[in-house]
C-alpha cells in the first residue's frame, strides 16, 4: 500500500492509503471509521461510501450485497481510504460524492440531476472493454496479489537476478516480502539511472504495467520502463551488480 500523500478532494487533514481491489489481506486492515474512494483502472471514480468498519464495508461490496455495486464489481480496481471519526466521515462522503460525481453513487448527489445520472452511467458502461481490460502484467499481480508497479519491478528484476537468487512473488505475503527486501534497492539504483524520485518511478512501472503490449501507444516513450529504455535500464542495474545477492543486504538511503 502507499500513503496518498495529497489529494485535491482533501476535506480537513484525513490519512489515505491506497490498495488494490485484489488484495483482500489489505482490506482488511482498515477495521476503523473512514471514508473511501472505490476507481476503476483509468482513474475514473466509480463509488464513493463511508463506514465504521471500513473493511467489513468493502468486503460487503465484494460479496455483493451492496445494490447500487453488485453489478459492476468486475470494473473496481483500487480503493483509496481515509481514516476520518464519525462526524468528518459523512460530511466528507456527502463532499466526495459531488464533487467526484461517481459512476453508481445514487444517494446524496445534489450537483446531479437523476436523468444526468443515469446518462453518464449509461455512457460509461457502453464502453465497457476499455474499463475491465487488464494487460498481461496486471493479470499477474491479481495473481499474486502484488501491486501493479510491483509486478512491474519483479519482473524487471526477474530479468537480470543471477539463478540461485530465487524470490517467492506467488502470493500477498510474498510480496510485500519482495518489497522491503528488494524494491528499496531497486529503486536505489533506478534512481541513479533516471534521477527520478521514487513516487515518478513508481507511476511509471503502474503506467508500464497496465501498457496492454509494446505497441500501446498510451505509454510515453520518456517511460523509463518503455522498450526503447528497457535494455538500458536493464544494463545499468546489472552494472552495479544488483543481479546479486549481496547488493540486497546494505541499507539503501531514503529518497
Amino acid at each position: 500500500m502507499l500513503n496518498i500523500k495529497t489529494k485535491p478532494y482533501i476535506l480537513g487533514d484525513l490519512l489515505g492509503v491506497e490498495v488494490f481491489w485484489w488484495q483482500v489481506p489489505a482490506l482488511q486492515q482498515f477495521c476503523y471509521s473512514g471514508v473511501y474512494v472505490i476507481c476503476d483502472r483509468n482513474d475514473r471514480v466509480l463509488y464513493v461510501g463511508e463506514s465504521q468498519d471500513i473493511s467489513n464495508r468493502l468486503q460487503e461490496h465484494r460479496d455483493g450485497k451492496e445494490e447500487a455495486t453488485k453489478n459492476y464489481l468486475e470494473y473496481f480496481y483500487r480503493v483509496e481510504v481515509f481514516r476520518a471519526e464519525p462526524v468528518d466521515r459523512l460530511i466528507n462522503e456527502i463532499y466526495f460524492i459531488n464533487l467526484l460525481t461517481p459512476i453508481f453513487n445514487t444517494r446524496h448527489v445534489v450537483v446531479l440531476t437523476e436523468a444526468v445520472r443515469i446518462q453518464n452511467r449509461k455512457e460509461y458502461l457502453a464502453n465497457r472493454v476499455a474499463h475491465i481490460e487488464r494487460s498481461e502484467l496486471e493479470l499477474e499481480a491479481i495473481s499474486s496479489g502484488c501491486e501493479p508497479e510491483t509486478q512491474a519491478l519483479i519482473e524487471l528484476f526477474d530479468t537480470f537476478k543471477e539463478n540461485d537468487l530465487y524470490v517467492n512473488t506467488t502470493d500477498y505475503v510474498s510480496c510485500q516480502d519482495w518489497k522491503r527486501k528488494y524494491m528499496p534497492v531497486i529503486l536505489e539504483g533506478i534512481r541513479g539511472f533516471t534521477r527520478l524520485g521514487d513516487e515518478e518511478i513508481l507511476h511509471q512501472a503502474r503506467e508500464y504495467a497496465k501498457a496492454m503490449d509494446e505497441t500501446d501507444t498510451r505509454l510515453h516513450c520518456n517511460n523509463i520502463f518503455h522498450h526503447e529504455n528497457w535494455g538500458d535500464l536493464r544494463a545499468h542495474l546489472i552494472g552495479i551488480s544488483l543481479h546479486k545477492e549481496a547488493a540486497y543486504t546494505k541499507v539503501p538511503r531514503q529518497n
